[in-house]
C-alpha cells in the first residue's frame, strides 16, 4: 500500500508526485529504485522523508501516512507537532 502526507490533521492528503509538487512548489526527491518519476502516480516512487527533510518540515510517520503540521502554506513555516 501506498504513502500518504497528511498536512494538518487531513486538511490536505498529498497522494501523488504532481500534488506534491502543486502543494510545496518543489519537486520531490526520487526515490533510487526507480529511473523516473510518473507524475500522476502514487509516492511509492519518490523518497518522502528526504523530500520533507529538504523542506526542513518536520514530520511524524505512522508506517503508512506522513504526518506534517504546516502553520502556512505560503511560506511553508512549521509549527512543532
Amino acid at each position: 500500500m501506498c504513502n500518504t502526507i497528511i498536512i494538518n490533521n487531513g486538511e490536505v492528503e498529498i497522494e501523488t508526485p504532481q500534488e506534491f509538487v502543486d502543494y510545496f512548489h518543489q519537486e520531490p526527491v526520487k526515490d533510487e529504485m526507480y529511473s523516473s518519476v510518473v507524475m500522476h502516480a502514487c509516492l511509492c516512487q519518490i523518497d518522502v522523508e528526504e523530500s520533507l527533510k529538504q523542506l526542513q518540515l518536520p514530520y511524524e510517520y505512522d508506517g503508512m501516512d506522513y504526518n506534517v503540521k504546516v502553520c502556512d502554506k505560503a511560506n511553508t513555516s512549521v509549527a512543532s507537532i
